[in-house]
């Protein structure tokens, strides 16, 4: 029933195995090329100050200036989001007193690996005559500079590693599934609970990861395992974060209506960003196409999932993600299908039809898989030529928002306008020098 082969292209060709280390260097010059356009991007755009939810962990700041590393602080759960290694790296950041912008830095360098892994898998696993393209547009959909505005935010790079230990574990699980070798399922786990303390959304990939291993294994008693630590760590992991509450509840949107709409906004938001609010109708029927096309690939490929675990990894990954952030915001009276911070979630879904569409022999699968890569390389390039022309403007916001924090004002910092005046002391003591405060 799991007669699963990672070997040969699917064109027939016995050549993919000894051309694996090629397919590997073609995935890193891919990656690199995109890499330094997010690298450009930074050098015109990013500025060392705070910004937006950044403000939260301020306390985190002033216990790095005084050498304290509280491990309390570190695993107690943020809003839902279990932010160990995010607070832990600014922590280190802060108390070493390194630029505010090694973060940022930081976030490419994940993104970049986390491209060359998706592009190497694109190469071997889909068709010699479009793999090559279909690895550059996975590539670029990673590297979107307008998706990834956010590039300029410190904070995001919770999400870079959340989303390259998640693409690692989903890789290590279809390893497992062809070999049932046992270290590939410790390294899956390695990287679901790693992305599990990255933020949020890492709880997704622990739990789907998990599921996964379940569902690929051979072995009666190793499934059993499995299932029995997903179920005691999820119940753990809930127990713990349920009495820490959550942040200011607005007045709920749920409805059925809001909620069709905002999943349908959401994956439109994976290619193109249309409104301020992401329900055009525009959007709305390129969400509508997105969330078709998965379900064509689902029909043509159901009865070799097994051969195709990394693709419907990434989408169940997707659809889970865009469930429960729908469901979250909505209850608490937010409407933001189309932020920038959530495309992390919904990319997946495109790169998991992709990797089915290419690697189908049929000539109409093929050129779906043109046409979506197509989409990908027009996004890609509209919000590369945006970010680039906009990035000094970018900057210079920033700069002034740094000077108005150095004179003890928030204006210009997102919307933390109610900050205390001690939480302000604190970051500019962290993020201004005397003269800059004088």
């Amino acid at each position: 029933m799991r007669a699963m082969n990672h070997g040969p292209a699917v064109d027939g060709s016995e050549s993919a195995r000894p051309e694996e280390g090629r397919f590997k260097t073609q995935a890193f010059v891919i990656a690199a090329v995109v890499g330094v356009f997010l690298v450009g991007l930074l050098f015109r755009g990013a500025f060392p100050t705070p910004f937006s939810d950044e403000f939260y962990f301020y306390e985190i700041y002033l216990k790095a200036r005084q050498g304290d590393f509280d491990l309390q602080t570190m695993v107690q759960p943020h809003f839902g989001h279990v932010y160990v290694l995010l607070k832990s790296w600014f922590w280190a950041v802060v108390h070493y007193q390194l630029d505010w912008r090694v973060s940022m830095y930081a976030q490419a360098a994940f993104m970049v690996l986390t491209m060359a892994m998706v592009a190497h898998y694109s190469l071997v696993k889909t068709s010699s005559k479009i793999r090559l393209l279909l690895a550059v547009s996975a590539a670029l959909a990673l590297g979107s500079a307008r998706q990834w505005e956010n590039l300029y935010w410190a904070l995001q790079i919770s999400a870079a590693s959340m989303f390259f230990f998640t693409i690692a574990a989903f890789y290590w699980v279809d390893r497992y599934a062809e070999s049932q070798d046992g270290m590939q399922a410790i390294l899956a786990s390695i990287c679901g609970l790693m992305a599990l303390l990255s933020n949020g959304g890492g709880l997704a990939s622990f739990v789907i990861t998990m599921a996964a291993l379940v569902v690929v294994c051979r072995k009666n008693s190793l499934r059993l395992i499995f299932a029995v630590i997903e179920i005691v760590f999820v119940a753990l992991v809930f127990m713990y974060m349920l009495p820490s509450g959550g942040g200011a509840v607005g007045a709920s949107l749920m409805s059925p209506g809001n909620f069709i709409t905002y999943v349908l906004a959401f994956f439109a938001n994976a290619l193109f960003s249309f409104s301020e609010r992401g329900d055009d109708v525009y959007s709305l029927c390129l969400g509508a196409a997105v969330l078709g096309c998965t379900a064509y690939t689902i029909k043509i490929s159901w009865n070799s999932r097994y051969e195709k675990v990394f693709a419907y990894l990434l989408i169940g990954f997707s659809l889970a993600s865009c469930l429960m952030i729908a469901y979250a915001r909505l209850k608490g009276g937010h409407w933001q299908p189309n932020a920038s911070r959530y495309y992390t979630f919904a990319l997946p879904l495109l790169l998991g039809n992709l990797l089915i569409l290419g690697s189908s022999r049929s000539r109409v699968d093929l050129r779906l898989s043109l046409g979506l890569a197509g989409l990908i390389i027009a996004s890609f390039a509209q919000s590369y030529l945006v970010e680039w022309k906009t990035s000094p403007h970018r900057f210079a916001y920033s700069k002034e928002a740094h000077s108005n924090l150095c004179r003890g004002s928030s204006s210009g910092l997102a919307f933390h306008d109610g900050l205390e005046t001690t939480n302000i002391q604190v970051l500019q003591d962290v993020f201004c020098s005397a003269a800059e405060k004088n």
